[in-house]
């Protein structure tokens, strides 16, 4: 065997643990970061969901409670209790993306902040053209509590004048059939979402820099001790060369 054939022989011997052991570092390393991004974020906005879940139940049950006082004014006849009970929701709000709105179990409009056109205005089948029937699901939702009064869907967001999905809660009032609901627009969340994707990027950037700094070390180290055994075989690999 010559010097050269022994040389390289030495460091495929070397090398090959070295890359092999490295490459398994880093597909560990990467797929733990990457398990890890994805719990965190996942958990992150379950968390944030279940806050907001809880903010607006708390809203519509301060909505279910002044509709209450309302009813309680015998004095007025039903049809200014109910008056004064739309002045008094419609002014319940927490911000212009986030609001009361009520709905009597028919579809009537009886409070849309944003949209007082709709208020006395049948809305059963909004939008229609084939679309999903939002009034109706809510409305349906309020009463069957299938999911525990949420409702997912589309609706056009006050702050942007856009569309966007939006996380609605319902409860229905027993005395007048009112379904009382407010909702949050889930933006928010992609956005926390995406607050953890970055930095998890970033993660295997880092990670990938570290891999490739450990292999400028760890390669010429191989060179050197392939070469160092060179030299301490070459006198043996010279003895057993046949004598001419």
């Amino acid at each position: 065997m010559t010097l050269i054939r022994l040389t390289m022989l030495i460091l495929a011997a070397v090398l090959l643990p070295v890359a092999l052991t490295m490459a398994i570092a880093a597909y560990v390393s990467v797929d733990a970061v990457s398990s890890l991004g994805r719990t965190a974020s996942a958990e992150l906005v379950k968390g944030h969901t279940d806050s907001e879940t809880d903010a607006m139940r708390r809203l519509v049950r301060m909505g279910m409670a002044q509709l209450k006082v309302a009813q309680s004014l015998t004095q007025l006849d039903l049809a200014a209790r109910q008056e004064v009970a739309r002045q008094m929701l419609t002014q319940l709000n927490a911000g212009q993306d986030y609001y009361i709105f009520v709905y009597s179990t028919n579809g009537v409009c009886q409070v849309q902040p944003w949209l007082p056109k709709w208020i006395g205005k049948n809305k059963l089948d909004w939008p229609g053209n084939g679309k999903p029937p939002v009034i109706k699901m809510l409305i349906e939702e309020s009463i069957n509590r299938k999911s525990n009064g949420l409702v997912p869907y589309r609706w056009p967001q006050p702050s942007t004048g856009s569309e966007s999905d939006k996380l609605g809660y319902v409860e229905e009032d027993p005395v007048w059939h009112w379904v009382v609901g407010t909702g949050i627009y889930v933006d928010g969340l992609d956005v926390t979402a995406r607050q953890i994707e970055v930095p998890v990027a970033q993660a295997h950037q880092n990670l990938v820099r570290r891999m490739f700094s450990l292999s400028l070390v760890l390669v010429p180290v191989a060179v050197l001790a392939a070469l160092a055994l060179r030299l301490l075989l070459a006198p043996t690999v010279a003895a057993r060369r046949p004598s001419v």
